[in-house]
């Protein structure tokens, strides 16, 4: 176990000077892509699996009451840049819905849409346009 309450070296990002550590001394991410909530081609329908994870999400927000979200929705690069958008938006609006069902009350989310513009995996691959179709949570100050 390493000083910093780390089971390995590298478990935990290195805080920047001025930003926010946990009780281990990790600097505390505000940006989180939410692995497994992925959409279908040309879809804003959430997935059995989409489902889970975002039930998990619940129960964290509803654990801090005060945290509010920003619901990033993002698309792969198939399709026209304003289709994309539109589509981008209807899966952080698809996401919000969901938590609100959840017991989450709507004011503490704002969802966007970010189209194809920030993808995280390459676009020449059906594994990585899989991995853009997707929405990342991201902790509002």
């Amino acid at each position: 176990m390493l000083p910093n309450g780390c089971a390995l070296e590298g478990d935990c990002r290195k805080p920047r000077p001025g930003e926010q550590v946990d009780a281990n001394g990790c600097a505390i991410d505000r940006s989180f892509i939410l692995r497994g909530v992925k959409f279908e081609f040309d879809s804003d329908r959430l997935t059995p699996a989409a489902r889970e994870i975002l039930n998990e999400v619940a129960a964290t927000l509803q654990a801090y009451p005060n945290l509010d979200v920003e619901l990033e929705g993002h698309t792969d690069a198939v399709g026209t840049d304003n289709y994309n958008l539109g589509l981008s938006e209807r899966r952080a609006v698809a996401v919000k819905a969901y938590l609100e069902g959840r017991g989450i009350t709507g004011r503490r989310m704002r969802p966007v849409g970010y189209g194809e513009s920030q993808p995280i995996a390459s676009n020449d691959t059906e594994d990585g346009r899989e991995e853009n179709r997707r929405v990342e949570l991201t902790v509002i100050e």
